[in-house]
């Protein structure tokens, strides 16, 4: 994965949730409101948290305060940077696979794979198996151009960036059955 290390890991996070907005045509009052929840349901006990968001009452009126305080904390010339605690809440308000995307892309700033928890349960193991079906086809799609001529070599280079991204998605889900069958496994 091609990693733009001179961007701070912030404005990666709010670059993330701006394609999301764009795309999915979210307010962010609405966006606001779900970072609030997931950081209150975290973070329980009150004295703990770090930002203090709006509850007065009126619900409407929260929410646009919420936004306001939100989304200036993550403007990229803000004079209030975005506070780390908020960085768990505002990923796990983005839906699923935008937040697979951003993990992988934090992650590998460190040269790490997003590789998910194993969870052995029946529902979560059926979804992690069609899960690695997925990525394992968008793998097989993204290498497709690579190895049409039946060499990779620098004509390749336009395909590259992709499939790189696609193998280490395959290479996560891979990594996460590996953990829950190692698991079971006598020592």
């Amino acid at each position: 994965m091609n990693i733009d290390i001179h961007e701070p890991r912030s404005e990666t996070i709010i670059r993330h949730v701006t394609q999301f907005m764009m795309a999915e045509k979210v307010s962010e009052a609405t966006f606001a409101n779900n970072v609030k929840d997931i950081y209150h349901g975290r973070v329980t006990n009150e004295k703990a948290r770090v930002v203090r968001f709006h509850e007065d009452g009126d619900a409407f009126e929260d929410m646009k305060a919420n936004a306001q305080l939100l989304f200036r904390m993550m403007k990229p010339a803000a004079t209030s940077r975005l506070p780390v605690d908020l960085e768990e809440p505002i990923v796990l308000a983005l839906p699923e696979e935008r937040q697979r995307n951003l993990k992988a892309e934090l992650a590998a700033r460190y040269d790490l794979l997003a590789a998910p928890i194993p969870h052995n349960d029946p529902e979560h193991n059926v979804f992690s198996l069609a899960l690695l079906l997925k990525t394992t086809g968008g793998t097989i799609e993204a290498l497709a151009p690579v190895i049409a001529d039946g060499v990779i070599d620098d004509n390749d280079l336009p395909h590259a960036k992709k499939a790189l991204k696609e193998i280490n998605k395959s290479l996560a889900e891979l990594v996460s059955w590996q953990q829950a069958i190692t698991e079971v496994l006598p020592d």
